[in-house]
């Protein structure tokens, strides 16, 4: 009996039977994780193509072309696809299809991109790939502020009813003498959402044909620094300065911590001296400026800081034109500035104002202290805000 039973209580070879059970599923989960792996692998790079497909559609509401004409649908859905599908890669190559949706009152823009991944321990049960897709939307909104303003501070434009609005046209037109006056003359800023009523730049009433938007001030001449001390002097379509002896330079301060942010200026004198005027003038002080935020003008009309701080902007041999700026050509021609309410300065000598938006200017000569230039578009900035001339472009899904 013994001799019988001694097989069976016999235990060798019985880890190598638990072993070889325990492996095919070991590598079952082993070759799923790898399925796994590779599935959110393409699932990313679907996610990076949907969104960088996003952002580049609704970037096209940054710009503008020569006439002021917001892209069609068709061009942003172009452009989209063509990010989501070609220039990313998506998949190396497995990326069958991108959707673009375009929302054109919204300025936003949503991309659905499908993408295939190749599949390893699915292809025993007859599946060799797995469609995937990711979803992401991006719009351009109204911004908060921005850095790199220029210390120029210009009043935002009005309804002119007293009598310098020739034509009617509620345009500021060569040859005409439009003078601020309240409780008479109408003004209220461009807002996001935009108000029917509003009258500064990027208002309908600029363009006098209702046009939403910034259309008709786009290529717009105005004096950006005031370099005659009894107004406006020059036959640029900009009103007066409100009163003799405001020349429009603004104060703003360093950036929280300092640091030495423009080494091509020296010199002290604080926030308000010429040397911290002249630094903003010819570098990007970091410091943000809010819509909304309280700044100082400066008296004087500040000849020689403007003339040495756009001389170091603006060199010698540097001329790029209005139009090649327009379409994107980097320039130190293009600037930042600030608007304020005309009804703010209705006395001289030194005022504060209250920032209504901040606008992006061609500068088009320098004469002295005499600055000119043109209206180019709004402001790139940061944060989600009301300033409807400054503008962000956020991913919102």
């Amino acid at each position: 009996m013994k001799r019988l039973l001694s097989p069976v209580r016999n235990e060798r070879g019985a880890t190598f039977v638990f072993f070889v059970a325990m492996i095919i599923p070991l590598l079952s989960l082993a070759a799923l994780a790898a399925d796994v792996g590779v599935m959110h692998t393409a699932r990313s790079e679907a996610q990076r193509a949907a969104e960088a497909a996003a952002l580049a559609g609704a970037g096209l509401y940054m710009n503008v072309g020569a006439g002021g004409e917001v892209p069609d649908s068709a061009t942003v859905v172009a452009k989209a696809r063509e990010y989501a599908l070609t220039l990313n890669g998506v998949g190396k190559g497995l990326a069958d299809s991108a959707r673009v949706q375009v929302f054109q009152g919204e300025q936003r823009v949503r991309v659905t991109v499908y993408g295939k991944a190749s599949l390893l321990f699915a292809r025993i049960f007859g599946r060799d790939v797995q469609v995937v897709d990711a979803v992401a939307a991006a719009r351009v909104m109204g911004a908060q502020g921005t850095d790199c303003v220029k210390p120029f501070a210009i009043p935002d434009l009005w309804e002119e009813k007293t009598g310098g609005d020739k034509n009617g046209d509620k345009v500021y037109d060569q040859g005409e003498n439009w003078t601020y006056e309240a409780g008479e003359d109408h003004y209220k800023r461009y807002s996001v959402p935009p108000a029917s009523d509003a009258t500064g730049y990027g208002s309908a009433l600029r363009d006098g044909k209702g046009k939403p938007s910034y259309v008709g001030d786009q290529g717009r001449r105005m004096t950006i620094k005031q370099g005659h001390p009894k107004g406006q002097e020059t036959n640029f379509e900009s009103p007066e300065v409100l009163q003799p002896g405001i020349f429009l330079p603004l104060v703003i301060p360093d950036p929280a911590g300092g640091g030495d942010w423009c080494p091509a200026v020296t010199g002290g004198g604080g926030d308000e001296g010429a040397s911290q005027y002249k630094r903003n003038i010819a570098c990007c002080n970091p410091r943000m400026i809010n819509v909304n935020d309280t700044l100082s003008l400066k008296t004087g009309r500040m000849v020689g800081p403007t003339q040495q701080g756009m001389g170091i902007r603006i060199p010698n041999g540097e001329n790029t034109t209005f139009d090649e700026a327009l379409a994107g050509k980097q320039t130190p021609r293009v600037i930042k500035l600030v608007l304020y309410d005309p009804g703010e300065l209705m006395k001289g000598g030194k005022q504060t104002v209250v920032i209504n938006n901040i606008a992006l200017m061609y500068v088009e000569s320098v004469n002295g202290d005499d600055i000119t230039g043109r209206f180019l578009k709004y402001a790139e900035g940061v944060g989600q805000g009301t300033g409807s001339l400054i503008k962000t472009l956020q991913l919102v899904e």
